[in-house]
């Protein structure tokens, strides 16, 4: 029978939030075209979705890619981020209620890989800014994919499988097995973007949202 990892996000330690929390910059959500020809990742049509005082964060795309929502290893097994001090990656085990953590010191940005049962994450060990990690649901392995920028702990994987990340007003593509480190592929500067962060793309692969400070 096959399986279908299904990944969560809830906030289950019971530690307080840190103070950042409290005092977040001012962001809003933006949108780009991708386009993929002769294995070139490019970006463009930049749209602004909100514009307002305030923190508009976190978006995903519904799975029909027509709208965007913004702020499991199978049905009895779920990956899920605990927030704590460290922040760790939990497998928890729905026919048990077992709890075990897969790994410790890790970023927010946890994500499911497309056509697999496995969950990337930022590997903060032994020190920042660490690694682009995946964990592999059926050997229990992890693997280092690249090295993450210092700046910006968010990535997000194309249906394809490349993933894609940010710093500052540039997005950088990564394929693994072809490329030995991140690809520039747009900077969105001229459209006044700065401080990209939290990404997500469309389940068809041709629209990535973001974060972006104003």
């Amino acid at each position: 029978m096959r399986r279908t990892l299904l990944l969560t996000f809830g906030l289950l330690a019971a530690a307080p939030p840190p103070a950042s929390l409290h005092a977040q910059a001012a962001s809003d959500i933006f949108l780009v075209s991708l386009h993929q020809a002769g294995g070139r990742l490019t970006a463009d049509s930049v749209r602004r979705l909100t514009n307002r005082d305030g923190y508009d964060n976190q978006p995903s795309f519904t799975p029909d890619g027509r709208s965007i929502l913004y702020t499991s290893i199978d049905a009895d097994r779920i990956a899920v981020f605990v927030l704590g001090n460290p922040a760790t990656l939990q497998l928890a085990d729905r026919r048990d209620g077992s709890v075990r953590v897969v790994a410790s010191n890790i970023g927010r940005a946890v994500q499911k890989l497309p056509g697999r049962d496995a969950i990337s994450f930022l590997h903060r060990d032994p020190a920042p800014p660490g690694w682009i990690t995946v964990w592999d649901a059926g050997s229990g392995g992890r693997t280092r994919l690249v090295e993450a920028f210092a700046e910006n702990e968010y990535h997000v994987w194309t249906p394809d499988g490349a993933i894609i990340t940010a710093r500052g007003s540039v997005l950088y593509r990564f394929r693994p097995g072809t490329d030995s480190d991140w690809v520039e592929f747009a900077d969105l500067a001229g459209s006044g973007i700065q401080g990209i962060s939290r990404l997500a793309v469309s389940a068809d692969g041709s629209r990535l949202a973001f974060v972006a400070n104003h």
